[in-house]
């Protein structure tokens, strides 16, 4: 996987070189939006130096949330992001141009966890469910989970509260009754008060994620450069 997720940047960093002749040292502007494995990657891609193997300076930014990022992008702030298909789908959706150049999964890895009272589907109604920001994975992640289980997003209360460390405290202090999370939060939620909704398989929903993004007018924009 890690090989796959490194090869991935590469070819992310590859569309971007593609577009310029010779060049000297730049500073490319990377952003990520999730504490988990997946996000490893750009700090590590930085850690092996590939970013000046192709004479870039690399500058590397987190924000809670893949909309916030959208934004970041949409503004001109930073030049690519790590983030899943969600985000950029639903800025395209209200007029925004958001570009995917790479992906590197084809499964959801979300799993929807809840407070250990809960025991079945129909309990689900009415309660407060955890995700970072609107129109993030994680709000595709937790609504298509909830219909997969026949509950309507519609009928749960559905906060704002922050990355996988912030949701699985306000689920541990019984701020929400349950959240989405990737590994290996969702291993650590199972130690506290929550279980696993077991009737729920991730790898069911097919989907891109993560994968790595740009706004076309910053690809544009940056041609001379990358």
């Amino acid at each position: 996987m890690r090989q796959l997720l490194l090869r991935a940047l590469f070819c992310a960093i590859g569309v971007f070189i593609h577009f310029g002749g010779p060049f000297a040292a730049e500073t490319i502007r990377v952003v990520y939006s999730s504490v988990n494995p997946h996000a490893l990657l750009v700090s590590m891609a930085e850690k092996r130096g590939l970013y000046a193997k192709y004479g870039l300076a690399s500058t590397i930014v987190y924000v809670s949330g893949g909309s916030i990022a959208i934004q970041a992008m949409v503004s001109g702030d930073v030049d690519l992001a790590q983030l899943t298909a969600a985000p950029g789908v639903a800025a395209n959706l209200r007029g925004a141009d958001i570009v995917y150049v790479a992906m590197t999964d084809d499964r959801m890895g979300y799993q929807l966890e809840t407070r250990r009272e809960i025991k079945s589907a129909n309990e689900l109604k009415g309660k407060r469910f955890a995700i970072s920001r609107f129109a993030s994975s994680a709000d595709f992640g937790a609504r298509a989970l909830l219909r997969r289980l026949g509950v309507d997003p519609k009928d749960v209360t559905i906060l704002q509260i922050g990355n996988e460390a912030d949701r699985l405290a306000a689920l541990r202090s019984g701020s929400v009754d349950g959240s989405v999370f990737n590994a290996p939060f969702g291993a650590v939620a199972k130690k506290f008060d929550s279980i696993s909704s077991p009737t729920l398989a991730p790898s069911a929903f097919p989907t891109s994620i993560p994968g790595f993004a740009a706004a076309r007018s910053c690809c544009r924009k940056t041609k001379a450069r990358f």
